[in-house]
């Protein structure tokens, strides 16, 4: 089952804030430690998260072109907040959240345990665990004692959030400065 928020937006209408994806999937392996390294490059892999897509969930994918391909299921957007459509993929990816931002698509999350990072960061694994395999990463607090890594990659990044236990309960990437400032900020329509 997988429900979701509206689509959100900023202060003045800008891609700042976006809507916060909620799934839901059953278990899965957990993170392996002889998972391949990450990739520098911002482009999406096939079968890895990484900072510039999933699969064909590439950061920039024209709305258009994923319609016409039928990889966005259950879209919805709302008069308050012009610009902004968001759904879910389709096929394997159907418990992985798109926002599209003025037709292109600006980020996308998941809290479900079958997808990975190249380096093997899946929900369920520990802050401590994550740390080791970004050793770059920015570490962001929450409002109520919950943290989040951040992973720049130009100017995309892989975003990770914990709970207040150090557990990862979700994986999202795209734009950088969106994605922290939803975070930071807490901010959407």
């Amino acid at each position: 089952m997988a429900a979701f928020g509206t689509a959100a937006c900023g202060k003045g209408g800008t891609p700042a804030a976006a809507p916060t994806a909620v799934t839901s999937l059953g278990p899965s392996a957990a993170p392996s430690s002889a998972a391949p390294a990450p990739s520098p490059s911002p482009k999406a892999e096939k079968g890895f998260i990484t900072a510039g897509g999933y699969g064909p969930y590439v950061i920039g994918l024209a709305l258009a072109k994923a319609d016409a391909g039928k990889l966005v299921t259950k879209k919805q957007s709302t008069a308050g907040c012009p610009g902004w459509v968001a759904g879910f993929g389709s096929g394997e990816y159907a418990d992985v959240a798109v926002i599209f931002y003025n037709g292109e698509l600006l980020w996308f999350s998941t809290d479900g345990k079958s997808h990975q990072t190249a380096a093997g960061a899946q929900v369920g694994a520990k802050l401590a665990e994550v740390k080791a395999m970004y050793a770059g990463a920015k570490e962001l607090p929450g409002p109520n004692g919950e943290k989040a890594l951040s992973v720049d990659s130009g100017k995309n990044t892989l975003f990770f959030r914990f709970s207040k236990a150090g557990v990862l309960t979700g994986i999202e990437a795209g734009d950088a400065e969106t994605l922290e400032f939803r975070y930071t900020e807490g901010e959407g329509c």
